[in-house]
C-alpha cells in the first residue's frame, strides 16, 4: 500500500534549516522546493507520455523558469545569510516577481551558454533549439534571449518600485531577499563561465571577455 507523502516536509525534517531557521524561513524552503520538484514530476510525466518538449516559447518559459533550480537556490541563499523574511512580504507579488525574474535570468543565461553542448549531445530542452523549432535560425533565437533578458531588467525595477513599505525591521530583510533573487542568477552565470561544463576548460574564460559565442564548430551539426 502506498501512502501520500509531503515532499516539502520530508526535505525539511531531514534539512539542518529545521536547526535554526525562522519558522515563515521554514515554511518559505517548503513552498519554493515544492514548486520546483511539483514542475520537475510534471516535465518527467509529460516525457514518460511522449509530451516531454515544449513546443512553444509561452511553454518552454512556463516549464523552465521551476526547473532551472531557482526557487529552492534563492531559498537556501537567503537561509544561509539568516534572512528573516515575514510570510506576508514573500507572498507580496513584488517579491513574487523578484524570485521570479532571479529564476528567468538564469535560464535564460543557462541555455545560451549550454547551447553548444546541448546540440553536441542531442539535448532539445534549450530556448534556441525550441525557437529554431518554430522557424527563428540561431542567431534570431539568440537575440529573443537577449530581447528577454531586457525585459527582465524592467520586471525587476517595476517589482523594486512597488515594494510597499512595511516598516524598518521588516523592510531591511527584504532587502536581504531581494539581493538573494539578485546573486542567485549572477553567481550561476559566473561560474558558467569558469566552470569546464558547457564550454571546456578555456573558451568559457574568452566567451566571458569578449561577449561572443562561438558556434563556427556546430556547421556539420546544423546550427
Amino acid at each position: 500500500m502506498f501512502h501520500e507523502v509531503d515532499v516539502g516536509d520530508q526535505i525539511l525534517t531531514n534539512s539542518i534549516c529545521t536547526q535554526r531557521a525562522y519558522t515563515d524561513v521554514q515554511t518559505q524552503f517548503k513552498i519554493t522546493h515544492k514548486r520546483y520538484l511539483d514542475r520537475l514530476l510534471h516535465q518527467v510525466e509529460a516525457t514518460r507520455d511522449g509530451n516531454g518538449q515544449p513546443r512553444t516559447e509561452e511553454d518552454y518559459i512556463r516549464i523552465r523558469r521551476r526547473t532551472v533550480g531557482g526557487y529552492p537556490c534563492i531559498s537556501l541563499i537567503a537561509y544561509a545569510h539568516n534572512v528573516n523574511l515575514s510570510q506576508e512580504a514573500f507572498e507580496h507579488a513584488s517579491v513574487q516577481e523578484c524570485i521570479a525574474v532571479g529564476c528567468d535570468l538564469a535560464w535564460i543565461h543557462n541555455d545560451i551558454v549550454s547551447y553548444k553542448k546541448n546540440v553536441k549531445s542531442g539535448i532539445e530542452h534549450n530556448f534556441v533549439t525550441v525557437l529554431k523549432k518554430n522557424g527563428f535560425t540561431t542567431q534570431q533565437a539568440m537575440d529573443r534571449a537577449g530581447e528577454l533578458q531586457d525585459e527582465c531588467y524592467r520586471r525587476w525595477y517595476l517589482s523594486l518600485a512597488s515594494m510597499p513599505i512595511w516598516g524598518e525591521s521588516i523592510d531591511r530583510e527584504v532587502l536581504r531577499y531581494i539581493e538573494a533573487c539578485h546573486s542567485f542568477p549572477l553567481d550561476d552565470l559566473l561560474w558558467s563561465f569558469q566552470t569546464g561544463r558547457y564550454l571546456g576548460a578555456t573558451e568559457g574564460y574568452k566567451l566571458h571577455e569578449t561577449r561572443v559565442l562561438d558556434l563556427s564548430d556546430l556547421e556539420p551539426i546544423a546550427v
